[in-house]
């Protein structure tokens, strides 16, 4: 079976980024830039990792966090100097991103 991620962010070219570096890496990948679709879609279809950004047009990270199931393995990402809210995520990626940061950190919760 794939390896599925998600990605939250309201910036239209992180989640292109994002989608095309995942694809490079045989990941199935879906982004999303608004919360309420990506809610509804990993209620049906849940990925094995969902990268949520904090800041979000009409909510936050950790709403979306709570709105889903909590088995979802969850990974906050933040530009905040200060990590926001975490309850809910297992780890924080920090903005700007590295790729090669990310690649890391699905091996890493791939392989659990």
């Amino acid at each position: 079976m794939a390896f599925t991620v998600c990605y939250l962010d309201d910036e239209t070219d992180l989640c292109e980024v994002f989608s095309t570096f995942l694809t490079s890496l045989n990941i199935d990948v879906k982004t999303f830039t608004d919360a309420a679709e990506a809610i509804k879609y990993v209620s049906h279809s849940p990925p094995d990792l969902f990268f949520i950004d904090y800041r979000l047009k009409d909510t936050t990270g950790f709403v979306v966090a709570t709105a889903i199931d909590p088995q979802i393995v969850k990974i906050l990402v933040t530009g905040d100097l200060i990590a926001p809210e975490k309850d809910g995520f297992v780890d924080v990626l920090n903005k700007p991103f590295r790729l090669k940061a990310v690649a890391s950190m699905i091996q890493k919760y791939r392989d659990v």
